[in-house]
């Protein structure tokens, strides 16, 4: 079964702050002022007084110019060097926390500081899903295509040998993680950042230099200590071994580079079985039937219409609806191996309706500069679960539920 091979320690990249002081059995676990659950999500109401504790409109609103934050807010543009490689796409109106993590709390209740290396700014909270069938949810850090809703990884701090030491929707790594989706800046082609800067498909950031290194699903080896890849080698683990992944907005177009007419890439495997529009997902190369997928690949439907395609590349699996043929169809055939539902499967194992219905999402606090996520219920992106997943859909040519058309 195919499913993020998280490292060791923390998840990609992400890593929150936290509001504690000292170790022992309680390091890592964020202050209770600032843990929110999945069920909060970032007010959008008026412009409030920050110290009162209200949130502010312009918090995690795109500018370019300090004046389009307002007081007590900051704005680091796409070209400045503010964060892990660069800057944020489309700039962010944000505050400082690495002195002081806890104050994060005086723009948005649910919001956390996160760390970029030297530097540590105030970022929203999420909830992976959308509200607003097939469209982005201005609720939802601000509606931008340019961010992403984006697990971060909590150490609680408490012990563990196996997932059942852990609560629900955690991890265990030596000790429990708890997810805390949060807004992440998320390039998905250069369009999305200033002329003369580029996007760097591992930070999500603008960059001054072209990225280099080997392109999505070219092959790679997860074990060598310096990572190959334009993103990053190995997030989703496959039978066939390390190929080079990276990771996009769900409904973002264009997204995952360069994309031409038609398109052969697209933001279109989710990357839990609740994302949708908005959060995050994994790059795919995207196709007609399985012959213009690389070698140990199939061409599985996809139901995103923004792709423009009807297929997109993954390493096969049960449930799989692939395209094997390509041309407009034909009837019968053998039986394919997919499952009976027009659905994706998830991580899992089972298969999730084509809609991608959600299910609760955990969540946790302060992170780090980051990478992979985005559960959501709704029209915005089949539920796929860290697996390639695979939408339900299209009528042309495909193997399995009673034949290859």
């Amino acid at each position: 079964m195919t499913r993020p091979a998280w490292p060791l320690c923390f998840v990609p990249i992400v890593a929150v702050v936290t509001a504690f002081s000292g170790c022992g059995d309680d390091e890592g676990v964020p202050q209770q002022g600032n843990v929110v659950s999945s069920s909060e999500t970032v007010g959008s109401g008026g412009l409030g007084d920050p110290d009162a504790g209200q949130p502010t409109a312009n918090f995690g609103r795109a500018c370019e110019h300090p004046e389009d934050c307002g007081i007590d807010l900051l704005c680091l543009t796409a070209a400045s060097p503010a964060l892990t490689e660069g800057g944020p796409p489309g700039g962010l109106c944000t505050a400082a926390c690495t002195q002081d993590p806890s104050i994060c709390s005086k723009y948005a209740e649910n919001a956390r500081c996160v760390s970029f290396g030297s530097s540590a700014y105030c970022l929203e909270g999420c909830d992976y899903g959308s509200t607003l069938p097939g469209a982005f949810d201005a609720a939802k850090c601000h509606g931008r295509t340019d961010f992403a809703c984006t697990p971060s990884w909590v150490n609680t701090g408490k012990p563990c040998s196996e997932p059942e030491d852990c609560e629900m929707g955690e991890r265990c790594d030596v000790t429990c993680f708890r997810d805390v989706p949060t807004c992440m800046p998320r390039c998905n082609s250069d369009a999305d950042c200033d002329t003369r800067l580029f996007c760097d498909p591992r930070s999500g950031e603008c960059v001054t230099e072209l990225p280099g290194g080997r392109r999505l699903s070219e092959r790679c080896n997860v074990s060598t200590e310096e990572d190959p890849c334009r993103g990053s080698c190995g997030m989703i683990e496959r039978a066939e071994g390390g190929r080079c992944d990276e990771t996009c907005t769900l409904g973002a177009y264009p997204s995952c580079g360069v994309v031409p007419d038609p398109p052969n890439v697209g933001c279109a495997i989710p990357v839990n079985d609740h994302a949708g529009f908005g959060d995050q997902g994994f790059c795919a190369l995207l196709c007609d039937c399985s012959a213009d997928c690389p070698d140990q690949m199939v061409c599985v439907v996809a139901e995103l219409e923004y792709l423009q395609r009807p297929g997109f590349c993954k390493s096969p699996e049960a449930g799989d609806r692939i395209r094997s043929t390509c041309g407009a169809g034909g009837a019968g055939g053998e039986g394919g191996a997919a499952s009976e539902t027009s659905g994706t499967t998830g991580a899992d194992g089972t298969t999730h309706g084509s809609m991608g219905e959600s299910a609760g999402g955990t969540s946790a606090q302060t992170t780090s500069a980051g990478t992979t996520a985005a559960p959501s219920t709704g029209a915005g992106g089949n539920a796929g679960a860290p697996a390639e997943g695979g939408a339900a859909g299209a009528s042309e040519a495909i193997e399995g539920q009673g034949g290859t058309l």
